[in-house]
């Protein structure tokens, strides 16, 4: 599997959060690639366990910036969660930042 880099922003009408506020010990990416789309699923929370993610779904593909291979966007209706997923073009083993 590719180097993918994901960026995960949880927006709220109070507080931002980003991914890297996101750290979970045994949390996980599953992510599986198809033509025009990925599926994926999300599981992790903060450190002191106030705030959770757990996102899944079938994101779409958009146009890859400069570096990446390939990226895909998927955003809830019901909520204002969001998740860019990018696969770096210099990628390789399966590594997960």
């Amino acid at each position: 599997m590719k180097r993918v880099i994901l960026a995960t922003l949880i927006l709220s009408t109070y507080t931002l959060a980003t991914a890297a506020e996101y750290v979970k010990k045994n949390g996980y990416l599953e992510v599986t690639n198809h033509k025009e789309s990925t599926e994926f699923s999300i599981n992790s929370s903060t450190p002191d366990g106030s705030g959770v993610c757990n996102m899944e779904g079938n994101a779409s593909a958009i146009s890859a910036s400069v570096g990446q291979r390939k990226r895909w966007l998927w955003n809830d209706s019901s909520s204002q969660c969001v998740a860019v997923i990018s696969e770096l073009s210099t990628g390789g083993g399966d590594s997960y930042d």
